[in-house]
This record gives C-alpha cells, sequence and structure tokens, in this order.
C-alpha cells in the first residue's frame, strides 16, 4: 500500500470527530430548513418506474382527444356553501350560460346539483337576457334547452359528492334520491354518468348502489398512488368494477391526472396567454402520455378545467374554440366533448365486456408516496361528525313517520289535507338536502374552515328543528280525532317552518333524539341546539298547576320493537307517568336533581313498536285523598341519595350484565360477566395519544403523520453517534496503530473480558480468504515477524513489547483455519452480539417513544435542545466504553451493528402501539408545547360510582378536558356503554384502545391482526399490515368493528364487538386490540387546499358500544344491535286528551321475527295517490260504499349473515298489519305487492326511467342485498 495502514486508521479517528462536529451543527442555523437534510424517509417503496412496465397493447393508429370543459365546486371548503355561491359559482353558471347559448359545438360539465338548486331557487325565474324563437328565456329556460340540446352535461345526479367511507346506507340512498329529484324538477332529465372525482377513496359498494340506481358508468378521479401505477403500467385505468357477489358492474374510467388540466398553459383563469401552437404541442405529449395507460381504443380524455374554473368563461371558450379549429396535428383530432359523449365513444370504440374485472376497493387514500396517508379525515372534527349522524338518525325517522301518519289519515277536508302533506313533504326535502350536505366529502371529513364548519353546523341544526316539527305536525295529523289538536293552516304550518329554517334555537321543546349525549363544556358554535332531553316547560307542568301532557316515543326508523331509556327535564316531582296503552303507572324511573333545582326524570319505554309509538301520560297529582281519580304521586319517594364510593360500588350491573371495573394505571380493566350463561370475559380500556411535529411533517386536516420522521431524525443522530464510537474505539484498541497519536494512550480502556480470550473472531479482511497451506502459513509468519520487528524498531517498541502484542494479537486473531467453518458457528459471542444489539435497538426506541419527553425529541429532532450533550455524546461515550471494555473486534462491531439497526426497525414496525402514550401521563400546553400532567382539580384516573334504577355508571377524569363514563343501562342490558367527552390541544391525535384478554394467535403476532368492518353493505376483512405506517393502517368505519376470530373460519367472531353512532377510523393496533380515532387538532397545514390550520377545540362526546356477543351463535346478530343502536327513537311532547289517549295508530305493524334481520332504508306514500283517500272520503259523507287506494313504497336491506347463505324470506301478509291498515279503510283491504325491477332504486315519483313491477307473495331478499317494493292497497268503505 502507498499510505501506510497506521495513517489511515489515525485518519478514521478524524473522521469520527469531523462526524461528530457535523452532528453538533446540524441546526436550524447551519440547515435553514429546520432538519438534516439527509434525514431518512420510511415508509413504503418507490412506486414503479417505467422498468416495471409490462406490455403494453398495440397503439392505435389514431387518436381522438375529448376536450371536457368543467369547474369542480365544492359544497364548502374554504368558504362556506353559499359563500362560494355568492363570489364565484354564480358568475361562473351565468357566463356559462351565456357562452354556450350562441355556440351549439361548445360543451361544458357540471357535477355539483347543489349549486344548480341554490342558483335555480334565487334566480330560475328571472330573465336571462336570452331568447330564441318562441321568446325570451328565463336561467331555468335556459338551462333545460342547454340540457336537451346537449351541450350542458350535468353528471353525477347525486344531490352532494359524498365521502363514501362515512355515509351510512341510508344516507347514500338518500343523497342518490334527493339528486334525482332535483334533476327531475329542474332540468326534466337524468344521467347515467357518475362523477365522483374529489373523494378521498371509494368503497366496493359503491357499484352495487350506482348500478342499480341507473347508472352505467362512473367517473373517479383519486386513487392511491400503488394502485394508480399498478392499474396505469398495466394499461387498466378503465375497467369493469363490482362489488362482490353483488348485481350490477359499473363501466369505470379514472383519470390519471386529477381533473385539472393537463398544463398550468390550459388554466384560462390564471393565464391570459393562447399561443395555438404551443397548446397543441401540450395536448400531443400529453396524449401520448396517456395513451398507454388505458386500452387501446384511441379516445383520449382531457379535462379542461380545476377547483371554481371559468370565472372568465369567453377568454377560456374562445381559445378553446382556436384549439379545435387547428388541424395541426397529425394523426390527433380534437373536439368539444363531455363524459357522456367520452364513455358512449369508448364503448362505440370497443368491447367494454373485454376490460379488466376489479372488485376491489381504493382505501386507505395516499396520494404520495412514504407517509402521506389520508387519515386524518377519519377523526378531524368529530364533533361535525356526531350532529351529522344525529341530525340523519332525525330526518330519516321523519321520513317513516311521515309516510305512515300518511296512510294512516282519513276524513276530514281532503283538499286541505292535502295542501298540508305538501307542505310537510317540502319542509322534509329541505332536510334532506341539509344532511346530504353534511355527507359532502369536505364536510363529514372536516377538511374545511372554522367558518365553513359553522355554517354546516347551523344548517343540520336547522333541519333537525324542522324535521322534529314535521315529525309533531305527523303524529297531529294522524289521530282519528283532530278536534283537541289545533296545526293550522296548510300556511300557517308552512311559515312556522320556516321560521325553524332560520332560528337561532327552537321557539319552544319540540322532541329530541335519545340517542343524543352532550359533552361537557359545549362550545355553543360546537352543538347550540342539540338537546338531550325533553324539557317539560313549566307552562305545562310545574309546582303550581300541572294540566298533563302526552309524552310520545315513535320508532317509526325501525321494524323491530326496542326499549329506549326517555329523558324529561321537569319543574316537579309531584307527578306520575301512566302508559296510555294499558293505563298503568311507569315503575322503572330515575331522578337526579340538577345544579339549577329542576329534576331530569328518566324512565323506561318498553316494547316500543316498530313503525310505530307508545304514549305515556305525563300529570300531576291534584289530591292524595283516597279514592281521588287524580294519578298517584310517583317521583317523590325517588329523590336521589348520595351513592357511597366504596370499594364494593366498583361494580355495574343490569340485568344479566355484571361489570367489574378497576384501575390499573392508566388503564381501566373491565371484568364482564354474563350471569345468565356464566361466560366472563376481560377488556382493557385506555386512551392515548399520538403527538404531530409540525416542524418535521406537519399533519393537517387531511393527512396523519406518526413520528415516523422525527423517530429517523433521532435515530439517525444516535446512530451515528453509536457507531462513531464503537469505531474510534476499535482503531484505539486493535493494538498499537495509534501509538503515534500523542493521547491514545489515554484513550485505552483496560480489557475487562479476560474469558473472552479463547474466543474471537477473525479480521474482515479474512472473510473470503482461502485456507492456506502450512508452507504459506509459515511464510507469512516469518514475513510478519520481520515487519513487526521493522516497526517496532520505527517506533523504539522493545522486543519484550512486540513479543506480548503478538501474543495479544494471536490470542484476539487467529487465523481462520484455525477455527474451520463460518464465524458463527465457531464464535459463541455471535448470539450474543446479535441479542445484545437488537435489545438495544428495542430498549433505546422505547425509551424515546416511551420515555422521553415530547418536547425533548421536538428539539432533538432539528439538532436543537443541546442535542449533542443530551444525546450524541452520550450515545458516543457509551458505545465506545463499552467496546472498549468488552475488545470487540471489528466483525462483532459490525455484527452488533446490524442487530441494534434491525432491532430499532423491528420495534417500530413491529410494535407500532408503542408510538402512542397514554392520555393521562402528558398534556399539551396552549401554546403546543409538551409539558408533564400536573393538573389535579378532579381526581384523575380515579372512579367515581353512580348506581342508579335504570342505569349504573362509573365515571373517570383522564385530564382537565377529558372524561370517560362507563354505563349498564336497562335499555340495552347487554351492551357496556362507554361514552367520552373530550376536547383536543393542539397537534395531537387521541385514540381509544379496547383490548380483550385472550390469547394471540402466532399468525396474528407476526402478519398483524385482522379486523372486520361493516360498510352499509358486508364486512370486510382488514389486516394490520407490519411494514406499513400506523396511519395507512386505519380504516373508516361507519358504525361498527370487530375484532376477526384467530382460527379465520368465521368472517367475523364477536369476540369483541364495537358499535359507535358516528363514523371513525379504526385499525387494530396490536393482536386482541381495537384502535379508534376520537379527536385530532393540528396547529401545521399539510397543504392539501385548506387555506387554515385544522385547530379544533369544539368539544365532543363520542359514544362507544362494547358488545361481547354473549349468547349469540350467529356473530352476524351483532350487526342487527348495531342498526337498533344506529336508528334510535324520538321523544315528543303532545297536548293531553285524556278521552283519546288511548286511540293510538300503528299503520304499518311488522311482526314477523326474521325483520330483525332486515333494514328499513326508505319509506315513502306517493303524493299522487293521495287524492284517492279523497274519493274515500266523500263517499263516507253521502254514506255510499267507494273503492280507494294508495301506493307504498318500501326499501329495504337485508343485513349479511355468516351462518346461512339462503336470502331472508318473509311473507307479504304478514310484513304489513292488514287490520291497522283496514281501520283507515274501516271495512276492508286488499293488497298487493310488487318487487320493482329495472336497476333504479329511487323512490317514485323521482324515477324518469322505465321500470317493471313483478308480483310477489313472499319478500324474500338476499343476504347483504337491496330491493325496493311497491304496495298497492285498496279499500272499501261506507
Amino acid at each position: 500500500m502507498l499510505i501506510p495502514r497506521r495513517y489511515l486508521r489515525s485518519g478514521a479517528v478524524l473522521l469520527s470527530f469531523f462526524g461528530l462536529a457535523l452532528l453538533f451543527f446540524s441546526n436550524s442555523a447551519v440547515l435553514p430548513i429546520g432538519k438534516p437534510a439527509w434525514a431518512p424517509w420510511f415508509g413504503e417503496p418507490m412506486p414503479p418506474t417505467s422498468r416495471d412496465i409490462g406490455k403494453q397493447p398495440k397503439l392505435p393508429e389514431t387518436l381522438t382527444l375529448h376536450l371536457v370543459p368543467h369547474s369542480h365546486s365544492d359544497i364548502g371548503w374554504n368558504l362556506s356553501f353559499e359563500g362560494y355561491y355568492h363570489s364565484i359559482v354564480r358568475s361562473v353558471l351565468r357566463q356559462m350560460v351565456h357562452e354556450l347559448w350562441p355556440h351549439p359545438h361548445r360543451r361544458f360539465t357540471w357535477g355539483d346539483l347543489a349549486f344548480l338548486d341554490l342558483w335555480m331557487a334565487k334566480e330560475g325565474n328571472e330573465n336571462s337576457g336570452l331568447k330564441d324563437h318562441k321568446g325570451e328565456k328565463s336561467w331555468k329556460q335556459a338551462l333545460q334547452t342547454l340540457v336537451h340540446r346537449g351541450q350542458l352535461d350535468t353528471v353525477g345526479g347525486t344531490y352532494v359528492s359524498p365521502d363514501e367511507g362515512m355515509a351510512t346506507w341510508w344516507a347514500h340512498n338518500t343523497i342518490v334520491d334527493t339528486g334525482h329529484r332535483t334533476m327531475h324538477r329542474l332540468l326534466k332529465t337524468n344521467t347515467s354518468v357518475a362523477w365522483q372525482i374529489d373523494n378521498f377513496g371509494h368503497f366496493n359498494t359503491l357499484p352495487y348502489l350506482l348500478s342499480n340506481s341507473g347508472y352505467s358508468s362512473l367517473v373517479l378521479g383519486r386513487m392511491a398512488y400503488r394502485d394508480l401505477y399498478d392499474f396505469s403500467s398495466k394499461s387498466r385505468l378503465q375497467f369493469q368494477w363490482q362489488t362482490p357477489d353483488k348485481p350490477g358492474t359499473l363501466l369505470t374510467h379514472f383519470l390519471s391526472t386529477h381533473y385539472a388540466s393537463p398544463s398550468k398553459l390550459l388554466d384560462f383563469d390564471n393565464s391570459d396567454q393562447c399561443d395555438v401552437k404551443v397548446l397543441l404541442n401540450v395536448l400531443r405529449r400529453y396524449a401520448l402520455t396517456q395513451v398507454r395507460q388505458y386500452p387501446a381504443h384511441g379516445q383520449i380524455l382531457v379535462m379542461m378545467g380545476d377547483d371554481f374554473r371559468y370565472t372568465n368563461a369567453k377568454r377560456a371558450f374562445e381559445c378553446i374554440d382556436q384549439l379545435v379549429a387547428a388541424r395541426s396535428l397529425p394523426g390527433i383530432s380534437l373536439r368539444y366533448s363531455t363524459p357522456t359523449e367520452y364513455l358512449s365513444s369508448v364503448a362505440r370504440h370497443s368491447e367494454v365486456s373485454d376490460l379488466y374485472s376489479f372488485q376491489g376497493d381504493f382505501y386507505p387514500y395516499q396520494d404520495k408516496p412514504y407517509e402521506q396517508y389520508w387519515s386524518g379525515i377519519l377523526a378531524s372534527r368529530p364533533a361535525l361528525k356526531g350532529l351529522i349522524r344525529s341530525s340523519e338518525q332525525v330526518v330519516q325517522h321523519t321520513e317513516a313517520l311521515l309516510a305512515v301518519a300518511k296512510l294512516a289519515n282519513v276524513g276530514g277536508n281532503m283538499a286541505q289535507q292535502k295542501a298540508r302533506w305538501d307542505v310537510l313533504e317540502t319542509h322534509l326535502e329541505y332536510c334532506r338536502k341539509q344532511v346530504s350536505i353534511g355527507y359532502h366529502h369536505d364536510a363529514i371529513t372536516g377538511t374545511c374552515s372554522d367558518a365553513t364548519r359553522y355554517d354546516y353546523v347551523q344548517r343540520l341544526e336547522a333541519a333537525q328543528r324542522v324535521a322534529l316539527r314535521i315529525s309533531r305536525y305527523a303524529l297531529q295529523l294522524a289521530a282519528y280525532d283532530r278536534s283537541t289538536y289545533k296545526v293550522g293552516s296548510a300556511q300557517e304550518m308552512d311559515r312556522r317552518l320556516r321560521k325553524d329554517r332560520v332560528a337561532e334555537k327552537a321557539s319552544h321543546p319540540l322532541g329530541y333524539n335519545t340517542a343524543n349525549v352532550l359533552a361537557a363544556g359545549m362550545d355553543e358554535k360546537g352543538s347550540q341546539d342539540t338537546k338531550a332531553w325533553l324539557d317539560i316547560p313549566a307552562r305545562v307542568c310545574s309546582k303550581d298547576a300541572c294540566p298533563g301532557s302526552l309524552v310520545t316515543v315513535t320508532n317509526a326508523a325501525s321494524l323491530v320493537s326496542q326499549n329506549q331509556i326517555v329523558r324529561l327535564l321537569v319543574d316537579t316531582l309531584d307527578t306520575a307517568l301512566v302508559d296510555a296503552a294499558n293505563g298503568h303507572v311507569v315503575t322503572d324511573v330515575q331522578v337526579d336533581r340538577r345544579s339549577d333545582g329542576r329534576y331530569l326524570v328518566s324512565f323506561l319505554a318498553k316494547d316500543i313498536p316498530g313503525l310505530g309509538f307508545r304514549s305515556y301520560m305525563l300529570s300531576r297529582n291534584q289530591t292524595k285523598d283516597a279514592g281521588s281519580s287524580g294519578l298517584p304521586s310517583q317521583f317523590a319517594d325517588l329523590a336521589p341519595k348520595p351513592s357511597a364510593n366504596t370499594p364494593l360500588s366498583l361494580q355495574l350491573s343490569k340485568g344479566h350484565l355484571l361489570v367489574d371495573l378497576a384501575v390499573h394505571g392508566y388503564r381501566v380493566r373491565l371484568v364482564v360477566k354474563d350471569t345468565g350463561t356464566g361466560q366472563t370475559r376481560v377488556v382493557w380500556h385506555s386512551l392515548n395519544q399520538y403527538f404531530a411535529n409540525p416542524r418535521m411533517q406537519s399533519s393537517g386536516a387531511y393527512v396523519m403523520h406518526s413520528f415516523m420522521l422525527m423517530y429517523a431524525t433521532v435515530i439517525y443522530f444516535f446512530g451515528v453517534s453509536f457507531c462513531v464510537g464503537l469505531a474510534l474505539s476499535y482503531a484505539v484498541h486493535r493494538g498499537g496503530y495509534l501509538t503515534a497519536i500523542p493521547f491514545s494512550k489515554a484513550m485505552e480502556i483496560p480489557c475487562a473480558a479476560d474469558y473472552l480470550h479463547g474466543w474471537s473472531l477473525v479480521d474482515l479482511q479474512d472473510v473470503n480468504a482461502k485456507p492456506e497451506t502450512e508452507a504459506e502459513l509459515m511464510a507469512e509468519t516469518i514475513d510478519g515477524n520481520t515487519r513487526m520487528s521493522a516497526d517496532s524498531s520505527e517506533s523504539g517498541m522493545s522486543l519484550g513489547t512486540v513479543e506480548q502484542q503478538q501474543q495479544r494479537d494471536n490470542r484476539e486473531y487467529k487465523p481462520r483455519h484455525e477455527h474451520g467453518g463460518s464465524a458463527a458457528n465457531n464464535d459463541p459471542q455471535a448470539v450474543f452480539h446479535a441479542m445484545a444489539g437488537s435489545a438495544v435497538g428495542c430498549l433505546f426506541m422505547y425509551f424515546i417513544e416511551q420515555v422521553t419527553d415530547i418536547a425533548r425529541l421536538d428539539k432533538w429532532s432539528v439538532g436543537q435542545g443541546h442535542v449533542f450533550w443530551q444525546l450524541v455524546l452520550p450515545s458516543f461515550t457509551a458505545a465506545y466504553v463499552v467496546s472498549g471494555t468488552m475488545r470487540w473486534t471489528a466483525r462483532q462491531t459490525v455484527l452488533f451493528i446490524c442487530a441494534l439497526a434491525a432491532g430499532v426497525v423491528l420495534t417500530i414496525f413491529g410494535l407500532p402501539s408503542w408510538q402512542s402514550r397514554p392520555l393521562a401521563a402528558t398534556t399539551i400546553s396552549g401554546q403546543g408545547q409538551m409539558r408533564e400532567q400536573t393538573w389535579s382539580a378532579k381526581p384523575l384516573m380515579a372512579l367515581v360510582v353512580e348506581h342508579g334504577n335504570l342505569c349504573d355508571s362509573a365515571r373517570i377524569w383522564i385530564d382537565h378536558q377529558t372524561e370517560v363514563t362507563y354505563s349498564v343501562c336497562a335499555d340495552k342490558p347487554t351492551l357496556v356503554q362507554v361514552t367520552t367527552s373530550l376536547s383536543a390541544d393542539v397537534n395531537r391525535e387521541v385514540v381509544a384502545q379496547f383490548e380483550i384478554e385472550q390469547p394471540a394467535g402466532l399468525g396474528q403476532r407476526l402478519f398483524g391482526c385482522e379486523f372486520d368492518i361493516f360498510n352499509g353493505v358486508d364486512v370486510v376483512r382488514r389486516r394490520y399490515s407490519r411494514w406499513t405506517p400506523i396511519p395507512g393502517n386505519y380504516y373508516p368505519a361507519i358504525s361498527h368493528v370487530s375484532l376477526a376470530s384467530a382460527s379465520g373460519n368465521h368472517r367475523h367472531s364477536g369476540l369483541l364487538t364495537l358499535h359507535s353512532r358516528q363514523a371513525m377510523g379504526v385499525t387494530c393496533i396490536r393482536p386482541n386490540t381495537i384502535e379508534t380515532m376520537l379527536h385530532r387538532s393540528m396547529s401545521g397545514n399539510d397543504f392539501r387546499g385548506l387555506a387554515e390550520p385544522m385547530v379544533d377545540r369544539v368539544p365532543a362526546a363520542i359514544t362507544q358500544f362494547i358488545d361481547l356477543g354473549f349468547g349469540n351463535v350467529d356473530p352476524s346478530s351483532m350487526l342487527q344491535a348495531n342498526s337498533l343502536i344506529n336508528t334510535p327513537p324520538m321523544v315528543f311532547s303532545m297536548p293531553m286528551d285524556r278521552n283519546q289517549s288511548l286511540a293510538l295508530f300503528t299503520a304499518v305493524a311488522p311482526k314477523t321475527k326474521p325483520l330483525g334481520a332486515l333494514n328499513l332504508v326508505g319509506l315513502q306514500v306517493s303524493d299522487t295517490d293521495l287524492l284517492n283517500i279523497e274519493k274515500l272520503t266523500n263517499g263516507r259523507d253521502s254514506g255510499k260504499t267507494t273503492t280507494a287506494g294508495a301506493k307504498l313504497y318500501v326499501r329495504l336491506q337485508a343485513l349479511p349473515s355468516t351462518s346461512t347463505t339462503m336470502p331472508v324470506s318473509i311473507p307479504a301478509a304478514e310484513f304489513l298489519s292488514v287490520n291497522s291498515i283496514a281501520k283507515s279503510f274501516q271495512k276492508h283491504v286488499n293488497m298487493n305487492v310488487y318487487v320493482v325491477e329495472g336497476g333504479d332504486w329511487s323512490i317514485a315519483p323521482a324515477s324518469t326511467r322505465e321500470r317493471s313491477l313483478r308480483l310477489v307473495k313472499d319478500l324474500e331478499i338476499p343476504a347483504g342485498q337491496q330491493k325496493l317494493y311497491q304496495i298497492d292497497m285498496q279499500g272499501t268503505t261506507v
């Protein structure tokens, strides 16, 4: 060698010190980006390159570019719905109409129906300034003309574009229904092209819904980058999409470059240049990149627009006219087009049946490589998510109740009644629209500004107020004797309902949703009009006078009866509740005194019939004398008594369920026992939090980042420091090679491992050496001694010193041939070093993930906070001392480093639960700085138990803004209710973990646990992917998640199931553990379009039900429990009529047992058929026998089952209670049931498509599927 080895080793020392200096100065002052530029990025591999692309189909000879001008307008985002309308959308729509009208060759595409509806409501009848041979046109007439010409393509047909992962099945159907009705009313048309270009992921239930709602094709705009590269590399961006085991497919076109224009040069809103030659060259290059990603039909879809574009429509259309007119591209033609025209052209030029068939879904959504998962949408703004679901429940209930009330209504002035029903239907449609807007993909996901969120809240609360009043009107109009109920004229009803739309709050108590739970300290902007009880004002019942009130509990949204705890807020306890159906006094009552002196009275309403109601008389006892006709005083003896907080009281019990609670550290242990079956299961519950570091990776409203990058940076500091320490120790203690350095002797550490002298590894340079012969070995030894003598004379070493050094070298670095075989087989320390390195890596990760203060990690990750003295120097010193003490060889050092790296990686991906910390341990201050929890105004992590007649509950305070209540109640005696009331400080993600004490299988531990999610149609199995970061393992759950069985023999096991009344993100973070997202608030911005950080301090109350499936043979029966949880009864206060209080109606009364397996997805009586009932009334008045009829549309869904593949079958005669219907007709009723066929589930009169009716005797629905039935009823009366 030209350079002596000792100089090389001295250089290694200098490089080591240089590395330490580089680490020391790696901070924001030296690196302005705030983190080391070389910081590694953990995540998934890069997407496939051109080398990975398989065989391409033959390119077509000619290409046709379909230019599709469009403007995507979100129904609220940075601005509110009406804010966008007034500032942008109104101008775009007016310009679009004026530009299309005189130019029949131009085209435009619009997919946001809610804006068209708003525009027509405000200006539809105004003069547009346009005219044809028939005269001047209003905006509505001009719009209809453009649609029928084919110039304006109103694609989508849904009222909004909803988020598919968090919308319920009823919501999906209602959004389609509302859109179809709106299109038919405004434009007298429909569409067969679905338009979902901005949704954040897609469930595989979408093809089943749309293909059976009149759609034949679908355009998608978002797909995870992995799926995109996979589909595009195989020319599969046009495919046939089908829901597994369901009828119906969709021709699906995916936009490879999203829905924006191919180039900024084609963004005419931001560019006033129109260089035709340049733009044609841009389109030519774009076409050549697109043609290989789609089947070889030569039809290329080119999107010409973006968000809120065509604010200067004249300039845009004039430039596109020039591009279409130019014919300078050989083999490429350009034309104006729409999605409908494009897909028709594709069908003409290719065999659609030959396209790739796909049955999966597109979750989770990830727009970029690495940790760019849009999982944050699953927890952003949880209070808004809960309000949306609560509003849906009220509107769904009102829809069914109104239909039942219509069917039961007879008598009176029918013309006046028809006007009243029309008013109620009009306002009910308003409520459906507001709920649909709430499910827009920028609303329920929480990806909106705070002002827009408040606008959504106002709309949803208005929908609840209006729907509750409609329900109350329906109850009044449906009574047999309406002499007591003064509902007013149709005009008066309309005036009241319109006032409710804009009122700050309800003018007086109307009713409430029994599922409502208020969060403690609810912000007025979070929920200002949501009630968790029915307020009985003093004018109705007080200490001085209580003339009485009728409390009506309705169960119109469910097909089966259920029990429900009802809460009343009253002023006096000298009252009683009497069941109006049988006259019995209600005895299941619980009373709680409030701080304002009023009383919260709770009672159990039993057996509320499906599609019916039950009423209770609330009255005050006027006298207590014996024999009095007054009602007995019931509540006076139920005043609340203080409950003892003794160890024995840490037990909840109702029915057959017995729950023992205990706090262990930061977790609560629930021992749940079913005393009926003797089964016992143990569930651990805890609240944890993930922290976000906006200085490293900004989590925002869309993207959820774990600490992966921050951990990687800290690991880098530690790893380099540790390796430098090991390398320097090895160089110093190798033996005499650093004697030229003055302080080398001072750096030596005495060897403390003499027992290792007989155990050694060869040097790295001998790894690939061939076995030496004895002659070669002797020659090498002689030559080595000669060189050693020479070196020693140069360095001044004595022969004794040389001999000692040679003996030590021979002892520590024996030649390979003396060991024989590999190093791993001959070095007993190899296993030790591998295990030690892995243990150090694992312990280090535990130290930074669970022990180190978050604020310190935050500073370390950007080179601040004394990182050199606190992390770098200790790591370097520890490595140097350990290696020097143990006298590690080079191979031992390398083995230890590799094992340490493996331990780090395996800990990060194999133990993801370490990345979250208990919520009770740390909190965040208002400035976003992490600190230790010191707040102690309440007994933190201590249970306070309350025992009541109806509910046993235990409350625990986690921190100053978080409390958890565990309840076991009489109305749901098989479930443990867990309600978490919380708000989030900035930069944290709060999650709940539910772990069942059960041995985990080896497969679950190695490959990730499995869990099942009910997506509204099917139970979909998911698996936690070990090598995917935590955000990539979260999936949306509408209301149900269950741990999969270890054996995998069942779709879901029922071992542990969670039900929820709002959408949530879920995963299985470790075996037997379900983790659900609760709340998040971020000070950073993930730069996905939202103009402000998603800082959400609105408190939320999130209720989850633990279902352990005691006694369930078929685990899918828990889906029936989930259905009841999400169709809660409503409660109303009605004027009491003693004489008619028992005359209750139940016009539709299902009574067969299989009805529990059915969901009611829609119920409506056709308005046009109510005129037949007028004939019935006239016949009664004249004393003649008259025939009358009505049509009832019922949309039913069969829940999926694991125990049988047989469809749910119910005799049509048993589905409806003919006797109760006969009460409406007074004599006899004939009923025919038809199943509606033809690929459109829309409830009449929304559908404008050809459909057929098939008479059936049984309602037969395959599991997991849906059908629409039309029930014709004819009756006679005298």
